[in-house]
């Protein structure tokens, strides 16, 4: 690429430290997507909860390096040696799991709380003099 005087254009990157939304192709709007290592234990936990595989060559994510094929068991590589495989949940059913983890969240920080009704009240000031 070159500017308008024929010189090398600076190159647009990306910061490193911002984390991309997933960006896959032909995405079903009922769906929640995520990418999972390649690992079999993961991948069994991930379907007993209703998660199901996506081809990956239906859902090449954008971006998706052109020069490294698709491995031939629907998994997409990462580099390192890894890869990840294209995973899929209804939009209701991860609704519902969010609201689940909302609420251990909401029992939790509860617990952290001082309730007044156990004697728990008042304030601690740690400073240095």
């Amino acid at each position: 690429m070159t500017d308008s005087k024929g010189r090398a254009a600076r190159v647009k990157r990306k910061s490193v430290g911002v984390r991309d939304e997933l960006q896959i192709i032909n995405r079903d709007p009922n769906k929640v997507y995520r990418l999972v290592d390649n690992d079999p234990q993961r991948l069994y936990e991930l379907q007993e909860r209703g998660y199901v595989i996506e081809s990956a060559s239906n859902h090449t994510p954008k971006g998706l390096r052109t020069d490294q094929p698709l491995l031939t068991d629907n998994s997409i590589p990462v580099g390192g040696g890894k890869s990840h495989v294209l995973m899929s949940i209804s939009r209701e059913w991860c609704e519902e799991d969010q609201q689940e983890k909302e609420k251990i969240n909401k029992r939790q920080e509860a617990g952290l709380k001082p309730q007044p009704s156990d004697g728990q009240y008042g304030t601690l000031d740690i400073s240095s003099r």
